[in-house]
């Protein structure tokens, strides 16, 4: 099925996009989840040093990043600040993630019972979806994003339809 997309500026439905079958859908899931153990493997170090690579490649392509954020959204100075907000978002996570996943596991702390203690273990979900929403599609996905994939689980994006041209990132 294939979805017309309005410019916001113009008016002109001028970009046009293929929908997932859903049968591709749960493909590309099952792939996903496939794929979670030999990430949460990476450990967090190895997670924090690709979300490094992801925002240095997303600074590279920064300017055409925001030219298509622009198209999807109308705005022109805000996509700018958007898309270096989320080169900021993922090294934060890179520089602080590893502190707070290490703070997540806790072994035989004493509780208010006498001789009962608690223990918690971290476990990643193998895979979590985050819906990303039209007005900010780019830097409102990367808030959740980047603490998901930090914590070792792996993702999956659903896409605004209005803004289609940026969800390549």
């Amino acid at each position: 099925m294939t979805i017309p997309v309005r410019n916001p500026r113009t008016g002109e439905f001028d970009y046009a996009i293929e929908a997932v079958p859903a049968g591709d859908i749960a493909t590309i899931a099952a792939r996903l989840r496939a794929a979670q153990p030999a990430w949460l493997a990476l450990g967090p170090q190895g997670r924090a040093a690709a979300l490094l690579d992801w925002a240095s490649s997303i600074e590279a392509r920064a300017a055409d990043i925001a030219e298509r954020l622009s198209v999807d959204t109308g705005r022109i100075a805000i996509a700018r600040i958007e898309v270096l907000s989320v080169v900021g978002i993922l090294r934060r996570w890179a520089e602080r993630g590893p502190a707070i996943i290490a703070g997540l596991d806790r072994q035989d702390e004493p509780s208010a019972t006498p001789g009962v203690t608690l223990s918690n273990r971290h476990v990643p979900y193998p895979l979590m979806g985050v819906i990303a929403p039209w007005n900010f599609p780019v830097g409102m996905v990367m808030v959740p994003m980047a603490g998901i994939l930090a914590a070792g689980n792996r993702a999956m994006i659903k896409p605004s339809e209005f803004t289609e041209r940026t969800s390549e990132l």
